[in-house]
């Protein structure tokens, strides 16, 4: 079952690193874990190229390592598959980072992407700052007067160190980056055994966890042991260093500008405050943190459902919301964490309330565009700014009590549409209380649970059609029946049940479990029971999209080969700029033909990478083979 992700991982390795390293890393696929001496015997390749390959593996956050304890210790390689298989999704990250943070944030990931890792001095030396920038201001990016710099949203170019220490302590707090540790390039295994032997010689010095009050115990400190390990590793602290900004040494305090908005007429920017001078340790290295962004995936996905469901307005406040829940989400899931029932697991799920919502949404939104308004609408008086004017007063309270006002109509308007997201059969939140003007939570595992099971229900109906979809829901709801069983429940003739049953179990997607009534095991005396296995189905479906995936690449890489000439000779330096003095019309016809081939096979594979993160990287109950 891993053959067509191995294939997979190999591919994309050789399309960004070249035949050396997919070569290598091919050897490692095949051969496991092994050292360097038998690495190179299996690659048959000189032991300098080997070197050099896993140089750039390891660079690459493609290939694990471990040195084994003793007097003559060695050093074991493996490979990382999710590593690799997240070069598929590079793009894609790039692309949240620079909706989230500008293109300056955007482009910094993208370096990181490059380079596997790096310091915070080797990035600053890479940016050949000026030494008396003087006071820069990003001159590209758009500015109303009165409205004030739109946090680093706006930011296109870095060009300060205090701007490149200031967004990647922005990348580090929100998890996009995390830093590099020695237990980074150690696998799930190794990571184990190491706790394993460190509990053993702490709490049990002979060795042996015998009886069952034991084995608790030891279990509890094992995963306690792993935890404290992961959230060191999360740590977003050490090392930054952040002192509160002043204008020149002598202007407003960060308390007097938070309450002016940050700006000169009062309006400051949303989902931003004020920022603080920070200065990161050179030495600290930093990269992609993955997991953090397999859960922005996952607030992507939600989105686009609620988009498709209730509308974009909607979906636009449920995004704010699961951005929000995101900073509470290290990960999509806690594997270490152990839950009772499903009731256990939701009450875990992060919270945010209605206030959070309204502050880092776009205050340009026009929130009330798709609500009807009722009779009862306590805000119909302050339209348009309309405030009702006591006597005796000023302009500054007249202002101050209209922003109020307009603040609570927008809170209400907030609070309406969660209220919508919460009516919906789906169930997209849940009010958790009335803290905050409603205090909400998502409740993820449910969710996507349900998106998988949506998912592989549409590829049956594509298929089969919407009879064998039917009937799979019958099974999944009722458990194991016989045909006659599903002739009933679905109203139909046994004949016209058993030839779509065994076409789809011949498919994969249903299964029948023999139940003998006798010793004799004679066919007429055996019952037939249907069911249908949802864990199984998503891990086929999953490992035919990997395979699908592959045929992808390969089928780029030979169109690509066919054309290979014409793009060598428009990827030249004297032709780029000048095509229409060096390209003919034909090769003009072929580059096109080529660039709308190509887009239409990377946007197929960008769809099947979105089937394969809800398939296996939003909960942890489908996990690859090959990544066991």
């Amino acid at each position: 079952m891993a053959e067509h992700y191995s294939q997979l991982c190999a591919l994309l390795v050789d399309e960004s690193y070249g035949q050396l390293s997919a070569h290598v890393f091919r050897t490692l696929a095949l051969w496991g874990r092994v050292n360097l001496q038998t690495l190179i015997s299996n690659a048959q390749l000189s032991p300098r190229h080997v070197k050099y390959a896993l140089s750039v593996l390891i660079q690459q956050h493609l290939v694990l390592h471990s040195s084994a304890a003793g007097s003559d210790p060695q050093t074991f390689y493996e490979v990382d598959w999710n590593g690799a298989y997240n070069l598929m999704r590079s793009g894609k990250i790039i692309n949240i980072v620079q909706l989230r943070f500008g293109e300056a944030a955007a482009q910094l990931v993208s370096n990181l992407l490059q380079l596997g890792h790096a310091r915070v001095g080797d990035l600053e030396d890479a940016y050949k700052f000026s030494k008396n920038p003087g006071h820069a201001i990003d001159t590209e990016a758009e500015h109303i007067n009165g409205e004030g710099m739109p946090a680093q949203r706006g930011l296109k170019k870095i060009t300060t160190p205090e701007q490149l220490h200031s967004m990647l302590c922005k990348l580090l707090e929100s998890g996009f980056l995390t830093r590099v540790r020695p237990s980074t390039f150690l696998s799930a295994a190794d990571s184990h055994n190491e706790a394993d032997a460190v509990v053993k010689r702490e709490q049990f010095p002979d060795g042996k966890v015998s009886g069952p009050k034991a084995k608790v115990v030891y279990e509890q400190a094992l995963r306690d042991l792993k935890r404290k390990w992961r959230d060191g590793a999360d740590d977003a602290v050490t090392g930054v260093k952040k002192v509160p900004k002043r204008s020149n040494g002598y202007g407003p305090s960060a308390k007097r500008m938070k309450t002016n908005g940050g700006a000169a007429n009062g309006v400051g920017t949303y989902g931003a405050e004020v920022e603080d001078e920070v200065t990161m340790d050179k030495d600290m290295v930093l990269k992609v943190n993955w997991e953090k962004c397999n859960v922005a995936l996952r607030s992507q996905a939600l989105q686009n459902l609620a988009a498709k469901s209730i509308g974009d307005v909607t979906a636009t406040v449920y995004g704010a919301l699961l951005e929000l829940l995101e900073r509470k989400c290290p990960r999509c899931y806690d594997e270490l964490a152990i839950y009772t029932d499903e009731a256990d697991e939701e009450a875990a799920q992060p919270t945010s309330t209605t206030l959070d919502i309204t502050d880092i949404l776009d205050p340009t939104l026009d929130l009330a565009s798709t609500l009807s308004k009722g009779d009862d609408d306590d805000f119909d008086d302050l339209e348009d700014g309309n405030v009702p004017k006591r006597e005796n007063t000023n302009d500054r309270f007249v202002g101050s009590a209209s922003a109020f006002a307009d603040r609570n109509q927008r809170l209400t308007l907030v609070e309406q549409h969660m209220a919508i997201l919460a009516e919906h059969p789906r169930g997209f939140a849940q009010k958790v209380s009335t803290r905050g003007k409603g205090e909400w939570r998502v409740n993820f595992p449910a969710l996507v649970r349900w998106m998988q099971r949506n998912e592989v229900e549409q590829v049956i109906n594509a298929g089969h059609g919407s009879i064998a979809t039917r009937i799979v829901r019958m099974l999944y709801s009722k458990g194991k029946l016989d045909e006659k069983q599903v002739a009933n429940f679905s109203l139909m003739r046994q004949k016209d049940i058993r030839s779509i049953m065994t076409d789809m179990h011949e498919h994969g997607f249903v299964e029948a479990q023999e139940v003998p009534k006798d010793n004799s095991r004679q066919p007429s005396r055996t019952l037939f029971l249907w069911y249908f296995d949802p864990d199984r189905c998503r891990q086929l479906l999953l490992q035919r999209t990997y395979k699908a995936q592959a045929r992808l690449i390969q089928r780029m890489q030979h169109e690509k080969d066919v054309v290979s000439e014409v793009i060598q000779k428009a990827e030249r330096l004297d032709v780029v700029g000048h095509e229409d003095e060096y390209l003919t019309s034909g090769d003009k016809q072929v580059l096109r033909t080529w660039r709308e081939f190509e887009e239409k096979l990377l946007t197929q594979l960008a769809r099947q990478d979105d089937l394969v993160a809800l398939l296996r990287d939003f909960l942890p109950d489908v996990r690859d083979a090959a990544s066991a």
